[in-house]
């Protein structure tokens, strides 16, 4: 059985330096042992190489493995220590078998449950999966398979429209797919995320309550939580010592659903606000400077269609045009185990975090309590991308008033 443990401490507190020491260490103690590193993006990737050499290997495709994930089985194969991305990791299926004697170290909680995007409607999937007995799905798991009549005709399904039903059924056949409703489907982490490994380390901090902790408990998973409450004492104590938080807000609600809507009355309302507020802080002597200022929001609410040509946000009232913070580095509100931003001081908060209720539903996190823990996390994640990492002062701006009561909430708790 994998034995689980969650190291919670806050952020900037050294967990990644810890962890280059100690594999520095083990190096040298326990030379032949097998490890898996997992952090959050490739630039992770390489500044863990750089400090901990040529003991670990990174994926990188050849002759013989033509992609990254063949790389990393090849590695895995040959007993090689690795490091490597999540988006690599999510993959687990296909190289669970050699991970028995692997201990397994991942840097930042990964995504515990990903909506299954799809191309047709519900009556695609109602008549023709449904109908003609493509899938099959179980009645109490949910679990999503493929059927022996799919088999049969899968070759009819792979041009026009009929692609997006092939992709579908090769994300059912690859991956543990679970239904929701006839319109949204999920792939959470594979069981062999918890059971494969020989032991799995995950770095974090504030995981109780995040979605991989309801995630984990709904399905039986225990794990050794081990936090340092003095630290987290002191971590508040520095966060409202640096922490400088504009008290006003847009007075609108800023979710995906308000941000994203074909409707632009709630943007317009928060593209003004900023607007306003960037002349007003101008004459009061703060400058918002695109080499000062983090943007984090919905990415279709921020582009438009520049970056989804579906989008129902016109380029005219997206909020990279009406805020007139064009300019400024833009990041998605959900954003951790980077360290890219941490020269910016100045944090633009024009969404606020909530959860797709099917979701929610899948985890087990439809109370208040449970979204609101999810999102005190994240927003404490997105703020430690900044300079206040480092301990320098930074300045708040949210469009939403309940980023700033979450805010409030966790400082005085």
């Amino acid at each position: 059985m994998t034995v689980i443990t969650v190291i919670d401490r806050p952020c900037g507190y050294g967990k990644s330096t810890e962890l280059i020491a100690e594999l520095k260490e083990h190096r040298t103690n326990y030379p032949d042992a097998k490890i898996l590193l997992i952090v959050p993006e490739l630039g992770e990737v390489k500044r863990f190489l750089k400090e901990i050499g040529d003991w670990f290997h990174e994926p990188t495709p050849n002759n013989e493995a033509t992609s990254k994930t063949d790389a990393l089985i090849e590695l895995l194969s040959n007993g090689k220590n690795v490091v490597a991305t999540h988006s690599l990791y999510e993959r687990i299926k296909k190289f669970q078998h050699l991970l028995n004697n692997y201990h397994v170290i991942i840097d930042e909680v990964p995504t515990a449950a990903k909506e299954v995007r799809t191309s047709f409607g519900t009556g695609v999937f109602k008549d023709l999966l449904h109908g003609r007995q493509f899938i099959n799905i179980d009645p109490i798991t949910k679990l999503i398979t493929p059927t022996s009549n799919w088999l049969m005709v899968e070759d009819d399904y792979t041009i026009g429209t009929d692609v997006g039903i092939q992709r579908f059924m090769d994300s059912v056949t690859l991956n543990d797919v679970f239904y929701v409703c006839d319109s949204y489907q999920v792939m959470p982490l594979p069981e062999a995320f918890f059971t494969k490994p020989a032991s799995l380390t995950i770095f974090t901090f504030m995981f109780e309550g995040t979605q991989l902790d309801y995630h984990m408990k709904t399905r039986g998973y225990c794990y050794d939580l081990v936090t340092c409450p003095d630290e987290l004492i002191q971590f508040k104590q520095e966060m409202t010592n640096n922490l400088n938080i504009h008290q006003q807000t847009a007075g609108v609600k800023c979710g995906y659903s308000a941000m994203t809507q074909k409707e632009p009355k709630s943007r317009n309302v928060v593209g003004k606000f900023i607007r306003n507020l960037s002349g007003k802080l101008q004459k009061d002597g703060l400058a918002l400077t695109p080499d000062r200022v983090l943007v984090a929001g919905s990415k279709d609410a921020w582009y438009g269609t520049e970056k989804n040509p579906s989008s129902k946000v016109t380029n005219s009232n997206r909020l990279k045009r009406t805020t007139r913070l064009s300019k400024a580095t833009y990041t998605a509100m959900v954003t951790r185990g980077t360290n890219k931003h941490k020269h910016l001081d100045i944090l633009v908060l024009l969404g606020k975090l909530n959860m797709n209720p099917r979701l929610a539903d899948f985890l087990g996190m439809n109370s208040n309590k449970a979204q609101n823990s999810h999102a005190t996390s994240e927003l404490i994640q997105l703020i430690y991308r900044t300079a206040i990492r480092d301990k320098k002062q930074i300045f708040l701006i949210s469009a939403d008033p309940e980023n700033l009561a979450l805010l409030r909430e966790f400082l005085a708790a």
